[in-house]
């Protein structure tokens, strides 16, 4: 269903990695990486990254360990510590606040 490269994209996704680190670590660059992930949810079925991720756990694609690695990095996207945070999630975050602060 997935050849090496997808699989290896899939568990380092699940993993939390940003998209950056898994584009470096497999020799791709973003658009490479899109196309990789666009061809991936083509293949399971799925709309967006979260769908591509339950697809893949559905279909025995991702491991126990995996999985709950998935699901810390997907509840750890909540966290209100912003220190907590990587330093690009944190730009996003202040600048998301900032808009925020602006449109009221």
């Amino acid at each position: 269903m997935l050849n090496n490269q997808q699989t290896t994209v899939l568990n380092q996704l699940a993993e939390g990695r940003s998209h950056y680190e898994i584009g470096a670590s497999n020799g791709l660059n973003q658009t490479e990486l899109n196309i990789t992930l666009r061809d991936m949810q083509n293949r399971l079925g799925a709309k967006t990254l979260a769908q591509l991720m339950h697809r893949a756990w559905e279909l025995g694609l991702l491991g126990m360990r995996t999985l709950c690695l998935c699901l810390a990095v997907l509840g750890a996207s909540h966290i209100t510590d912003t220190k907590a945070m990587r330093p690009v999630r944190l730009v996003r975050t202040q600048v998301r606040v900032q808009r925020r602060q602006e449109a009221a």
